[in-house]
């Protein structure tokens, strides 16, 4: 195995001193920092949407998000949430923070609506937190005297590529579980007006 392009030894993509070798080429130990670095700074973005019918008009759902309890009422009973505060509704530049044990490291979520359209969607973005990137609009369209509500979320995560591809699929199960619970809920609560 000397040259050969996958070889170990000054091939190409080889082991040694090849222009990614584990030696003292361009991309060596060296500049794994570097590396690393530029994987950290890249932002994969990974999408999820989640969509559902109420048998209630818009009005009715859209009022049901703007209670005072709505967070407590949406958060699975299964998630290590604590609400810490929740101001100014649903309009632009409403907060609401959360404290989210990670095992037993308690981490702080903070979100800041950025989009705000009465009766239509709502907006929040992280700014504070343990992913990279999140924004989640929440959106209400009328369908035949009903509601379809939608959830839609742009998030990445830290650590660029390889964590993306490690844990995207764990992350959306647990998302998936989390809004058809909050899907459930909004539609007990408010089918039943």
């Amino acid at each position: 195995m000397g040259n050969e392009e996958w070889g170990m030894g000054n091939g190409e993509w080889g082991m040694g001193n090849g222009e990614w070798g584990m030696g003292n080429g361009e991309w060596g130990m060296g500049n794994f920092a570097i590396v690393i670095n530029y994987l950290n700074c890249r932002t994969f973005m990974q999408h999820f949407k989640y969509s559902s019918i109420i048998h209630a008009p818009v009005k009715v759902v859209w009022e049901f998000h703007t209670r005072p309890d709505i967070l407590q009422l949406l958060t699975p009973p299964w998630q290590p949430v604590e609400i810490v505060r929740r101001e100014g509704g649903l309009e632009i530049g409403a907060i609401s923070e959360f404290r989210i044990l990670l095992g037993l490291i308690p981490v702080r979520w903070l979100a800041i609506h950025t989009e705000y359209k009465p009766d239509q969607l709502f907006t929040d973005e992280q700014q504070e937190g343990m992913v990279k990137t999140w924004v989640h609009r929440h959106q209400f369209v009328a369908e035949n005297g009903n509601t379809r509500l939608t959830d839609a979320i742009a998030f990445s995560l830290p650590g660029g590529e390889l964590a993306e591809k490690i844990l995207a699929g764990w992350v959306n199960s647990r998302l998936e579980d989390m809004f058809r619970y909050r899907h459930q809920v909004t539609k007990k609560e408010c089918e039943r007006l």
